[in-house]
């Protein structure tokens, strides 16, 4: 009784597009065969050619196209049936190999056409291209595709080096990282699975450069002469400051200006003609600096200013009259003084200038009032009134 050939392959796992012998194993040198793949899928049993007329053996190149029939698994289970036939074409019989598998190559991972990453500027110019620490964000976009019938499953962007800057997972084809707060570079892996679990991965990377805010320091606020020769009866306001900003590959800039924050709607100082001296009229807090003024007022024949580090200002245009003129050596004759201050100084230094041929010497700071003398070659009068402008400069007690 004639005998159906039993087929067998040359490997028990091969793979989808690569080429492996097919033997018949046939009783008889006359029989041929016809012999067909046979993938079992779980859902169904699907069925290719593999080769006709064969004698004992034939090379065979499993399909790629056959793994659209398992877009979710990474392998298939399959057998080959063999018909064999007589010389005369009659049917001897059908017989069956052995299971076998057929794996889905690496090839056949998801293939990313491009991986980009944008800025997230959040008001950095976008003519800088750049990316600003504490300021800037990243999005990161990914395209991929599944090959033979998979789908993309998933998508992993991470940073690419236990080195790099912090940065948490992100899934997803289009992410955005929060704000980046370090500046350095940040290489980036994008991960792609798709459903058969086949794994691809791409590199990126982009700069975040260093960036801190704009600085004022020694910022220093004076009464002035036109020119900017500081002076204490001078018309105008000298402010000077060190300023730094970030180069951001010199990309920034700066323009400085000076302002100051009006509570009531009126200037924060003016021009007296009549007194030659600046009145300011309302407490100012300065926007930036080391110091700034938390309150200005007036006492009495006192003007003054308290600043946030603790110093005092006072200024002041005092008319004093002498009781006496006293000699004290060398031709001068001197008067001494003493003027009420609206609260106690320490540490002070006092600066004055007197009108009518006299000067102002020996100030100085004694509990809560400014002693001084006034001094001149031909005496003091006891007549006539003296304009003495002080400044002190100290510590609020």
């Amino acid at each position: 009784m004639a005998t159906a050939s039993i087929p067998s392959i040359s490997s028990d796992t091969i793979q989808f597009g690569t080429a492996v012998t097919v033997y018949t194993n046939r009783e008889n040198a006359s029989y041929t065969h016809y012999l067909n793949a046979l993938l079992y899928t779980g859902r169904s049993v699907v069925e290719s050619t593999l080769a006709s007329n064969v004698a004992a053996s034939v090379q065979w190149v499993p399909p790629m196209s056959l793994m659209e029939h398992i877009p979710n698994a990474a392998s298939v289970r399959a057998r080959i049936r063999c018909s064999t036939y007589d010389a005369k074409g009659g049917l001897v019989g059908l017989a069956f190999s052995d299971y076998f598998t057929i794996n889905v190559p690496d090839s056949a991972k998801p293939i990313i056409s491009s991986v980009t990453v944008e800025q997230v500027s959040n008001g950095v110019p976008d003519s800088w291209s750049l990316y600003v620490q504490g300021i800037s964000q990243a999005r990161i976009k990914t395209a991929a595709s599944g090959q033979y019938g998979a789908t993309i499953e998933s998508y992993k962007v991470s940073r690419a080096s236990a080195y790099a800057p912090p940065l948490p997972t992100m899934y997803g084809p289009d992410v955005t990282t929060g704000v980046l707060a370090e500046a350095d570079l940040y290489p980036l892996t994008v991960l792609v699975t798709d459903s058969r679990g086949l794994v691809s991965t791409k590199s990126t990377s982009f700069e975040v450069v260093d960036y801190e805010p704009p600085k004022i320091t020694d910022a220093k606020f004076e009464r002035c002469l036109a020119n900017g020769t500081p002076d204490d009866d001078g018309a105008y306001l000298k402010v000077s400051a060190q300023l730094s900003i970030s180069s951001c590959k010199r990309k920034n800039s700066y323009t400085a200006t000076v302002q100051y924050r009006v509570d009531i709607g009126t200037i924060l100082y003016e021009y007296n003609p009549t007194k030659n001296e600046l009145e300011f009229k309302v407490p100012v807090s300065f926007a930036s600096g080391p110091d700034y003024v938390v309150d200005s007022g007036a006492s009495g024949s006192w003007r003054y200013q308290k600043w946030a580090s603790g110093v005092v200002e006072l200024w002041g245009a005092h008319q004093v009259q002498a009781a006496s003129s006293t000699a004290i050596g060398n031709g001068y004759y001197s008067s001494q003084f003493s003027i009420a201050l609206p609260f106690g100084v320490a540490g002070a230094v006092v600066a004055g200038t007197a009108s009518n041929i006299c000067h102002v010497c020996n100030a100085d700071v004694e509990g809560q009032a400014v002693v001084f003398r006034l001094s001149n070659y031909n005496g003091i009068s006891t007549t006539m009134q003296y304009t003495v402008r002080l400044h002190i400069k100290g510590a609020l007690t």
